[in-house]
């Protein structure tokens, strides 16, 4: 900015301009539209928080209680970093003016539960880490909604779930620590999803689940141990997914006439 001034204060000189035609044209440029762009940007940035293009708000690590808030209406910021902070609770409104967010990243807080509603004007939301927090409860209707969601994590809480629901969303991936710690899960419900794979360890925390449902993904692959270490596993739902075999595919102590494959 500071060479553009320069440069239009020489060329108005050059011309002979007097004071007042001077006045009027600088007040002409001040008020076009790219000249300070860059600094409008710059002031949507989240307070205590560094802005990276493109729209990348970064607020790692730096001492934060709380989600921060935009000072504009809204905020053009894709991404969200707020890991490794101190944030114990999150207002249900906090994302209303952050409606643009693509990827959301909470993971080692202090969370103990996000409250039901809260993540409900994150209509583009692609990627959410809420892992290694205090969260011991996930609502109901908590990702309602949420059907951009293609990559969630969940891991080092102290959730004491016995049903968790993901049905109907767009996960295409799950992170191979992404059910860490749900030992008392009895019901997992991944059906309606992108999933084209089962990769082996994925499910191997579910020591009590009962019922796995994975129908009407996209699964062409099963690694050969994926439910070798589901010993209390009695229901499994693979329909209408790209399998044509699971004769190498160990199911535990889990009857093969249980399975509703194909």
């Amino acid at each position: 900015n500071e060479l553009a001034l320069r440069g239009f204060s020489t060329a108005v000189i050059s011309l002979g301009m007097d004071t007042n035609a001077f006045l009027v044209c600088f007040c002409f440029f001040l008020l076009s539209p790219n000249v300070f762009s860059s600094s409008l940007a710059m002031n949507i940035c989240l307070e205590r928080c560094e802005c990276q293009p493109p729209q990348r708000a970064m607020c790692a690590n730096r001492g934060l209680r709380s989600v921060p808030q935009p000072a504009a209406e809204a905020s053009n910021d894709t991404l969200l970093n707020l890991q490794y902070n101190q944030v114990a609770t999150v207002h249900p409104n906090a994302f209303e003016k952050l409606t643009r967010l693509e990827e959301l990243y909470l993971g080692h807080n202090l969370l103990p539960a996000l409250p039901v509603g809260t993540l409900q004007p994150l209509k583009k939301l692609t990627v959410l880490y809420g892992n290694n927090n205090a969260i011991k409860k996930i609502p109901p209707d908590l990702f309602t909604d949420l059907h951009n969601l293609v990559k969630l994590r969940l891991d080092g809480n102290f959730l004491e779930l016995s049903k968790l629901s993901l049905s109907n969303n767009r996960i295409s991936q799950m992170d191979s620590e992404a059910l860490k710690g749900l030992l008392s899960l009895r019901e997992l419900l991944i059906d309606g999803n992108d999933l084209t794979e089962i990769p082996a360890g994925l499910l191997d925390p579910l020591k009590r689940i009962e019922e796995l449902d994975l129908s009407s993904n996209r699964i062409s692959h099963i690694d050969s141990l994926a439910f070798s270490k589901l010993k209390h596993l009695k229901v499994l739902k693979l329909k209408n997914n790209f399998l044509t075999s699971l004769v190498n595919v160990s199911t535990g102590v889990l009857n093969r006439s249980a399975i509703q494959s194909f």
